[in-house]
């Protein structure tokens, strides 16, 4: 089985909620986001992912 996260929310990374222990600032920012180029490993895996659920 593989399982692919599209997507989540801010407080998936409270550290209160997680209880794990976070060395860095998470900054959801996405001003800079650009797509993966093609043959990335991630757009592999989502590959692979649509193909088993079809």
């Amino acid at each position: 089985m593989v399982i692919y996260k599209m997507g989540g929310t801010e407080g998936q990374y409270d550290p209160a909620l997680t209880r794990l222990l976070v060395k860095y600032t998470y900054d959801g920012s996405r001003a800079d986001w650009k797509p993966s180029p093609v043959g990335d490993s991630t757009g592999k895996t989502l590959q692979m992912v649509l193909t088993a659920i079809q």
